[in-house]
């Protein structure tokens, strides 16, 4: 039952999926670069928020006192988007985070942001995927791939999350791509520079 939950998930999460081909006329992808973190953003024609469409994504350089250093990539800190936006946004941004890859909070996660990991993990060929440790270098010695857990435990006590939960986690991972969404976006004239 649980396989069956978990490739309906990944059905939905690909059905519903919108790409660069569904943004309507007037708006765009824009991506503000201003400041220690990045903003990817459904906007309109002048550059701000889309009226018609919500969608953002803002992400930060992770790591930070006690965090670990989690492999120095981006992490999501705040995201929203309607029905179907929020893969074209992160997928964006993991291309905006290049070779640094991006990863999810390690604060706080929805289910829906969950199962957005989950299906980047097991679903996309096209997503370069490197191992995160726990702080307690479960996996490996190296501090640089340490990074907090509290996303990842899912109510699982952390007593009991050992080196298999660290390797099946979606949120244990950095996630890369190359930059084919945003080379399209720009293709198409629906990538905002100002």
């Amino acid at each position: 039952m649980k396989l069956i939950m978990e490739q309906w998930r990944g059905y939905m999460l690909t059905e519903a999926a919108k790409g660069p081909e569904d943004l309507p006329d007037g708006v765009f992808v824009r991506i503000n670069s201003a400041g220690p973190g990045k903003q990817i953003f459904l906007a309109n024609q002048t550059g701000n928020l889309s009226n018609e469409l919500d969608g953002v994504v803002t992400m930060v350089y992770s790591g930070g006192p006690g965090e670990g250093d989690c492999l120095y990539a981006y992490m999501v800190n705040f995201s929203r988007a309607d029905e179907g936006w929020g893969p074209l946004l992160y997928d964006v941004a993991m291309e905006v985070a290049g070779e640094s890859g991006l990863i999810a909070d390690r604060d706080s996660l929805t289910a829906e942001a969950f199962a957005v990991w989950e299906y980047y993990m097991k679903s996309r060929s096209d997503v370069k995927k490197k191992q995160l440790d726990d702080m307690n270098n479960t996996l490996t010695q190296d501090e640089e791939d340490n990074c907090e857990t509290d996303t990842a435990l899912r109510g699982k006590p952390e007593d009991e999350f050992g080196e298999d939960e660290l390797l099946d986690s979606p949120v244990m991972k950095v996630y890369t791509k190359e930059t084919s969404t945003i080379e399209k976006l720009d293709a198409m004239g629906k990538l905002f520079k100002k």
